[in-house]
């Protein structure tokens, strides 16, 4: 992998893109030199944890942070 090469985040539900810090529907696909990762996106991950285990899903969306070890 070239370290110059983009990494673009895409939700593995709603195909959303990561945009700087928003989440946008792709206006194209992606360029062929960017690397795509799936992801959930804030909305549908919350989406999710709350279809897993109802008690635990806040009633509002927090902030989602991933870090990468």
């Amino acid at each position: 992998m070239d370290a110059s090469q983009p990494i673009l985040r895409a939700c593995c539900v709603c195909r959303r893109v990561q945009v700087d810090e928003r989440w946008e529907r792709p206006s194209s696909s992606p360029e062929p030199q960017s690397l795509v990762t799936h992801t959930y996106c804030p909305q549908c991950f919350h989406e999710a944890l709350a279809r897993l285990h109802p008690a635990a899903a806040p009633s509002r969306p927090a902030a989602l942070v991933l870090a990468c070890g």
